[in-house]
């Protein structure tokens, strides 16, 4: 695999293969998150890199993309998607989105409304209860990994420590498998902050 890294002069970023951690930042305050797949293909928030580290005559440095770059969404304006309506409101209800949208980077595994709808009845009205506060923080926390970790720089094997200590167990039987039972089902979404 190919390695990526950053370096920063007079406010220019180069960046060679594999991860930007934190991404680099935009004058619009966004962040730009680079990273190579397993087979060396660059990307730069999901567009490919079609040729990288083109010097200009003022010093600066042009990467070509095959798309143009958006503005990536806030976690509140990602959340607005239906297919994350419980997430959202589980997320509310546990006031972690502040906290997720102030690190720096963040990846969230976010249960879509299938994997809701497979729990068992009265599951997450249950997790609403004040009492079950702290269980509902641990389990969302779980999801949530702080660092850069787009679907396709994961591999068979990798273990992501999670804001709640646990790890979250990466296998490879064809496609993405996360602790064995959970697939990674949609594109990446590139948020601000991860």
């Amino acid at each position: 695999m190919v390695t990526m890294e950053t370096s920063m002069a007079s406010g220019i970023a180069s960046t060679y293969g594999y991860s930007v951690a934190g991404g680099i930042p935009t004058a619009e305050g966004a962040r730009i998150f680079g990273y190579a797949d397993q087979t060396g293909t660059c990307f730069a928030n999901g567009a490919n890199v079609l040729s990288a580290n083109r010097p200009t005559s003022a010093g600066g440095l042009i990467h070509e993309l095959d798309a143009f770059l958006e503005v990536p969404p806030t976690l509140t304006d990602a959340l607005t998607d239906p297919d994350l309506d419980t997430l959202e409101i589980l997320l509310a209800a546990a006031a972690l989105v502040p906290t997720l949208e102030g690190l720096q980077p963040l990846t969230l595994f976010a249960p879509d409304e299938g994997a809701f709808a497979a729990l068992p009845p009265g599951v997450v009205d249950d997790l609403q209860l004040p009492q079950n506060a702290a269980t509902l923080t641990t389990l969302l926390q779980s999801h949530a990994v702080s660092a850069s970790r787009p679907s396709p720089t994961l591999e068979d094997g990798d273990l992501l420590r999670t804001l709640a200590g646990t790890g979250i167990a990466v296998s490879d039987d064809g496609s993405l498998l996360l602790d064995g039972v959970a697939r990674i089902g949609g594109p990446d979404v590139f948020l601000r902050n991860g």
